[in-house]
């Protein structure tokens, strides 16, 4: 079976209405609290904290979707496979199951057809390739400018490494 480590996005604005039901849905399907790993990103300084077993990184920058990505790349958290999703997501049965259904050879698998917002199945090596394109977007700007700027942005490249 594959190493597979969950990538939640969040923001400093609403990690905590989101986060009590999307981590509660993930264990609740049976993923291992140690495989969780959430990125908040927006904050001024980067701490990084294990809560009940799973893993917070409060995020230097803001980068909506790509933050965890950029975090991991960044980093080097290391894990066969990262699925990267929103903090909006609750997950369902049969998750875990599918999660675990990688093909043989696959480097990323959307979570459904394109456009998928980034989220999906990818594998370290993958992310590692593409370093220099994902550390590109690295926002650390929290004018309203520049958020604006990179929400808009995120629109024409919603898939940008999917």
């Amino acid at each position: 079976m594959y190493t597979i480590k969950i990538a939640i996005a969040t923001n400093i604005n609403f990690y905590k209405s989101t986060l009590p039901i999307v981590i509660s849905s993930l264990i609740e399907q049976g993923i291992e609290r140690d495989n969780i790993h959430v990125f908040n990103a927006g904050f001024d300084n980067y701490e990084y904290q294990v809560i009940d077993g799973i893993h917070h990184h409060r995020l230097d920058h803001n980068s909506y979707e790509y933050s965890p990505l950029i975090e991991i790349v960044d980093k080097q958290l290391e894990s066969e496979y990262w699925f990267l999703v929103h903090d909006t997501c609750k997950f369902g049965p049969n998750f875990k199951q599918l999660l675990y259904n990688i093909p043989e050879g696959a480097i990323k698998l959307s979570l459904n057809n394109k456009p998928a917002m980034t989220m999906g199945t990818y594998k370290y090596d993958y992310l590692l390739s593409v370093k220099e394109k994902i550390m590109s977007i690295r926002n650390t700007d929290y004018s309203e400018e520049s958020m604006n700027h990179w929400k808009n942005w995120g629109v024409p490249y919603e898939d940008y490494i999917m």
